[in-house]
């Protein structure tokens, strides 16, 4: 009796990891939650100040981000993952290094029938930030950043 017990602990622990997302793909699945219920002021806190200049008018760039949410009919069909170095392109890994030394996650996700939406995500000294981020058409998708 005590072997199955400690089995069903083994197989739950098993499962609810596998379950589990990564720190980067729970801040964007974070965000996408707060921009579809439209609580623009929380999106914000997920970017870091350069990525909002660089996409002004933000505002609109929020209600894409919503836009995303509601054409994919929820951020849990968005199908959020983080990619590893070995699934990446090497040329996209040395860019990605050059361009954040101090570390980066990129986490994908599926926005229509046809885009991806590729974001990088850093740890930065109180909290992670979404630094970068840039739609791709599949096919560009799997040509350019996929391995």
């Amino acid at each position: 009796m005590r072997k199955l017990g400690i089995f069903a602990v083994i197989i739950t622990h098993l499962f609810l990891s596998g379950c589990m997302n990564s720190t980067a793909v729970r801040i964007v699945e974070d965000m996408y939650r707060m921009a579809l219920m439209e609580e623009y002021e929380k999106v914000e806190s997920y970017f870091t100040r350069e990525f909002i200049v660089e996409n002004e008018p933000f505002a609109e760039y929020m209600t894409e981000l919503k836009e995303d949410v509601i054409s994919m009919e929820g951020v849990d069909l968005m199908h959020l993952t983080e990619l590893t170095i070995s699934e990446l392109h090497e040329n996209i890994v040395n860019e990605l290094d050059e361009r954040f030394p101090e570390g980066w996650s990129m986490v994908v996700a599926q926005t229509d029938e046809q885009h991806v939406m590729t974001w990088i995500v850093q740890k930065g000294e109180q909290q992670y930030y979404i630094v970068y981020g840039e739609k791709l058409h599949f096919d560009e998708y799997h040509q350019v950043i996929l391995r």
